[in-house]
């Protein structure tokens, strides 16, 4: 563990780890997976971690024990480290990119029958650079994978 940034408070540390990137094979590949914790404040009276997950998919959650900190009573913060992570494939935790560009990163695109041809060509032209890409990776990338982490 060390501290996460510098312009950050010395109790937030980082640390990476390394997780089997195909849990099928654990003595294979293995990718980095970057966590984050905020001590409890109170030792003695510590149960345990309360680990969060950003959602997504996609989150980052590095940085999620310090917003935790901010909302939590301060009884919860004396019983449990705050715990957060990039899961695997974004942000610190062996990022996994596809080459897009802005235009092909922009995936809100609500059904509309009259650009349904033109979202689907879009969809298979962003899968195809994807797989070309980091084909090997994507299907390690799950919440499954994400859960065993």
């Amino acid at each position: 563990w060390k501290r996460c940034e510098a312009s950050a408070p010395a109790a937030f540390q980082c640390a990476t780890i390394k997780v089997p990137l195909d849990y099928r094979a654990p003595g294979g590949k293995r990718i980095d997976l970057a966590i984050s914790r905020i001590k409890s404040t109170a030792p003695g009276k510590r149960h345990g971690v309360l680990l969060s997950n950003p959602g997504g998919p996609g989150g980052q959650g590095i940085s999620l024990p310090l917003a935790l900190q901010e909302e939590l009573p301060a009884s919860a913060r004396q019983k449990y480290d705050l715990i957060g992570f990039d899961p695997r494939g974004v942000g610190r935790s062996s990022p996994v990119t596809c080459g897009l560009t802005p235009d092909e990163e922009e995936w809100l695109r609500p059904y509309k029958a009259e650009t349904f041809a033109k979202d689907v060509a879009w969809a298979r032209k962003v899968a195809e650079k994807c797989r070309k890409k980091a084909g090997a990776t994507l299907p390690h990338i799950t919440t499954r994978n994400t859960a065993r982490d």
